[in-house]
């Protein structure tokens, strides 16, 4: 099901290492790893495309391709080259869009191209190869992207996917995600419900599950001891501290003393901690 998501999106384009061994370089026109955040600040304040380019520089024979799609597609935002699967930010694209970009419909030819929303959390558009090659293939996905952009397209989310949940022992649980709050990570596997301390798992994998968590929140009144009301998505809860996201975008934390026990009753309920 596709889900729309109102931030910018990213166009990844993914060059796994297969090929012949040589070189290339890539030009200066795109962002280099070390500077994603800057890239996905930029795409996010303007309002466009985030562009991923996953190769590896020691591959000749994706070359020339890789150069055209940097060239084809830089109009519809900020490029970001990626060397190679081992490149800390591979890493960092969450579990959804990181699964459609190596899944089978994109088989294993490079290059392969992923449009996805600017927090890697929703897939927008995919491009392999083979249809890179076909009359028009191109210009579809393009046109996906540009629909998506104008608010005419909606992201894919994959609500009620099966994903395998990895932990750092390189073992993992599968299931759909159902909610992530009170430190517990609930997962449906087969019609079935289990929950798995949020802390067990990678980190981008608990990082995942508070997105997805929060994702749907809706802004809510909060009123202070006072009366004093401000609105806002509660994002986090601890024993000291609430934070919540206003409606400019902005991020605020404060004590939870400034909350009034009915506002802090409701931020327990949202967050499911008894």
């Amino acid at each position: 099901m596709i889900r729309r998501l109102t931030s910018a999106c990213f166009l990844i384009f993914a060059l796994l290492t297969t090929g012949t061994a040589a070189g290339f370089d890539v030009p200066n026109l795109v962002f280099k790893s070390d500077r994603f955040d800057e890239a996905r600040k930029l795409a996010e304040k303007d309002k466009k495309c985030l562009i991923l380019v996953f190769s590896n520089t020691t591959l000749s024979d994706a070359e020339d391709l890789t150069k055209k799609c940097l060239t084809r597609f830089k109009s519809l935002g900020v490029v970001v080259f990626i060397d190679g699967p081992e490149d800390p930010v591979s890493h960092r694209i969450y579990p959804y869009a990181s699964n459609a970009l190596h899944s089978a419909e994109m088989t294993a030819w490079i290059p392969r191209v992923l449009a996805a929303t600017a927090d890697t959390g929703g897939v927008v558009a995919t491009l392999s190869k083979m249809q890179m090659e076909e009359p028009g293939g191109s210009a579809a996905f393009t046109k996906q992207v540009e629909e998506f952009l104008a608010g005419k397209r909606n992201a894919d989310y994959g609500d009620g996917v099966e994903l395998s949940w990895k932990k750092p022992d390189f073992s993992s649980l599968r299931g759909s995600f159902v909610s992530a709050k009170g430190g517990l990570l609930t997962l449906r596997f087969k019609g079935k419900e289990s929950q798995t301390p949020l802390a067990e798992f990678e980190p981008r994998y608990a990082d995942y599950a508070r997105y997805l968590e929060i994702r749907n929140r809706k802004p809510e009144p909060w009123t202070s001891p006072e009366g004093k009301k401000i609105t806002g998505v509660l994002l986090a809860l601890t024993e000291k501290e609430v934070t919540l996201r206003l409606a400019d975008g902005k991020e605020q934390t404060f004590s939870v003393t400034r909350l009034s026990p009915e506002s802090l009753k409701r931020a327990k309920e949202v967050e499911g901690i008894e």
